[in-house]
This record gives structure tokens, C-alpha cells and sequence, in this order.
């Protein structure tokens, strides 16, 4: 029997997603590529390669911290010095950016209120949106019992709410303040993540569809509103480093949180070895990623402006 399309791409999205495109190798060579060109009628500056070099080498380090912690143990060695290393390597790079002609992150954009703000919030929608892809299709493969094709038609349906969300929350972001529809979207993905938090091997296919509609449809709200909330408070100038900025932000937090929840996971799967506790297992995960949510709505109803440089 063949398999659905939906399943065929969602386990060739996570392969290649997983094995490429968060490679901090794959990203410097992107921004090598396309970065190293003039953007401007003005000087022309070299790729930051020291900053490259020591984000990377701070992303992988980052990125073991939860995994050498589950493996070797939060109070062993290796996590200290792995945390040492990731914390060290973290202020050379900020340092570095400080001083550099042409910086990958221009660190002086964080000092600022409301952009300070947008990139918490970006962090979070990362987080839930790399995180749920994550967690759902593990959760209905393994309490639900559905086979790869459907879990993939199960995420085919709130992946088409998401793109009308997007289109729809564009026009909406033009007639109502950024903060108020970034933080409806955010209500809306934390009330889907509370009900996932509840759902059990009798939660229906229907009922799962309709609440990650209600997710996906937060998360579409969110990012046409995110990405005008960061730049309202700069001079134009600065509005290309915002939006790279705020882009790293989400896809950093969509990493850590995908690698944090995949590490909680396996370790609430142990506590819960007796049968049916795989379950509560999966619904303590939504209920970090409802917590994540709900506490992004501080940051969000903050992003008003506060003023240039």
C-alpha cells in the first residue's frame, strides 16, 4: 500500500531538517553565500567569519548542554564544563559583535524595549512551533497508535490554517496595534497546547485536527505582527538587522526548544514506565509548552515603542 503524501514529507522534513539545515555548518555557508554581497551603495565589508565561527561552535555546545546533562547527569563534570565552555564562548561572541565593522547581530538592537520584547516573543513562537511539529506526530504514533501517513494527513490540515492565518493576520496587523494581535495569537497556541495537554488515546481524529487548527491559526496570527512590532521602534536603518535578528532568535528557539523537549520527553518517559503513563508523559510535555506561551504574553503586551537609538 502507498503511503500518504503527507507522511512521505513529513518524515522526509524532519531527515533533512535534522541532518542539514540545523547544521550550524549549513548556516554559515548560506551566509557566506548570500551575505557576503553589498546590500548598500555604501562600503563594502568582509563576512564576519570570527563571529561566524564562534556562534557556531556557542549553537553546538548550547545545544549539548540538555543532552550531556539527561546522559551524564545534572551534577557531573562534564555538564559543568560543557556549560563553562557554552558560557564562555557565548561572551566572546557577544563581544566580538560589539566591536565588528559588519556584525551578525547587531547586540546594540536588544538594548532596546520593545525589540528586547519581539525577540522573547520570537523565542517563544520557535519554540512552539519546532516543538509541537516535534511532539504531535511522536504523540499520536505512539499513544494513539496512527501510522506515519496519518499522522502526516493529521498535520496537513493546520498547516493549511497556518498559511491562511498568515495572509489574513497581515491585513489585520495594518488596522490593530502589533502587541494585540501578537498576544490573541499567543492565547490562541496556549489554549491548543492546554487542550493537548489533556488529550488521551480516546481523543478523536476530529477533535485533534480542530485544536491544532486552533494553534496554527495563533501561530499565523503572531508572525506578521512580530516582525512589524520589532522594527516600529528603529530608525530604517536598522530594520535589516532587526528582522535577521529576530529570525535568529526564532529559529534558536526553535532548536533549543525541539532539543529541550526531546530530552524531557525521554526523561518523563522513564518516570513514567508503568502502562499508560506514556500519556502523561506527552501531556506534561504540552503543558511546558502551554507555560512557554502564556508567559510570552508579558513580553508581547510590552512591544510598544520605546524609542531609537
Amino acid at each position: 500500500m502507498c503511503s500518504h503524501p503527507s507522511g512521505a514529507a513529513a518524515r522526509w522534513a524532519c531527515s533533512a531538517s535534522a541532518s542539514c539545515w540545523h547544521r550550524p555548518s549549513a548556516r554559515m555557508l548560506l551566509g557566506w553565500r548570500f551575505l557576503r554581497r553589498r546590500t548598500s551603495l555604501g562600503k563594502r565589508h568582509p563576512f564576519d567569519w570570527i563571529g561566524a565561527v564562534l556562534l557556531a561552535t556557542a549553537l553546538v555546545a548550547l545545544l549539548n548542554v540538555p543532552v550531556v546533562g539527561h546522559r551524564a547527569g545534572w551534577t557531573s563534570a562534564a555538564l559543568a564544563g560543557l556549560a563553562a565552555l557554552t558560557a564562555l564562548l557565548t561572551l566572546a561572541f557577544i563581544a566580538w559583535e560589539f566591536r565588528s565593522a559588519a556584525p551578525l547581530l547587531a547586540m546594540r538592537l536588544f538594548g532596546i524595549g520593545g525589540f528586547r520584547s519581539a525577540a522573547l516573543v520570537a523565542f517563544a513562537y520557535g519554540l512552539g512551533l519546532f516543538g509541537s511539529t516535534y511532539l504531535i506526530p511522536v504523540f499520536v504514533q505512539d499513544i494513539s497508535g496512527y501510522s506515519p501517513s496519518r499522522a502526516g494527513y493529521l498535520l496537513l490540515w493546520p498547516g493549511l490554517a497556518l498559511a491562511l492565518a498568515i495572509a489574513l493576520a497581515g491585513k489585520l496587523t495594518d488596522r490593530v496595534e502589533p502587541r494585540w494581535v501578537v498576544a490573541a495569537g499567543l492565547a490562541c497556541f496556549a489554549l491548543s497546547s492546554a487542550l493537548l495537554a489533556v488529550a488521551g488515546v480516546q481523543t478523536s481524529f476530529a477533535e485533534l485536527v480542530a485544536w491544532l487548527i486552533l494553534g496554527r491559526i495563533g501561530l499565523g496570527m503572531i508572525i506578521p505582527a512580530l516582525n512589524v512590532g520589532a522594527v516600529q521602534a528603529l530608525d530604517s536603518q536598522y530594520v535589516a538587522y532587526a528582522a535577521a535578528s529576530v529570525n535568529f532568535v526564532r529559529q534558536l528557539g526553535g532548536a533549543i526548544g525541539g532539543n529541550l523537549l526531546a530530552v524531557l520527553l525521554e526523561w518523563r518517559l522513564g518516570a513514567h514506565a508503568e502502562p499508560g503513563g506514556a500519556a502523561t508523559a506527552f501531556q506534561e510535555c504540552f503543558g511546558v509548552v502551554t507555560i512557554a506561551f502564556a508567559a510570552a504574553l508579558i513580553p508581547a503586551l510590552s512591544m510598544r515603542k520605546h524609542g531609537n537609538f
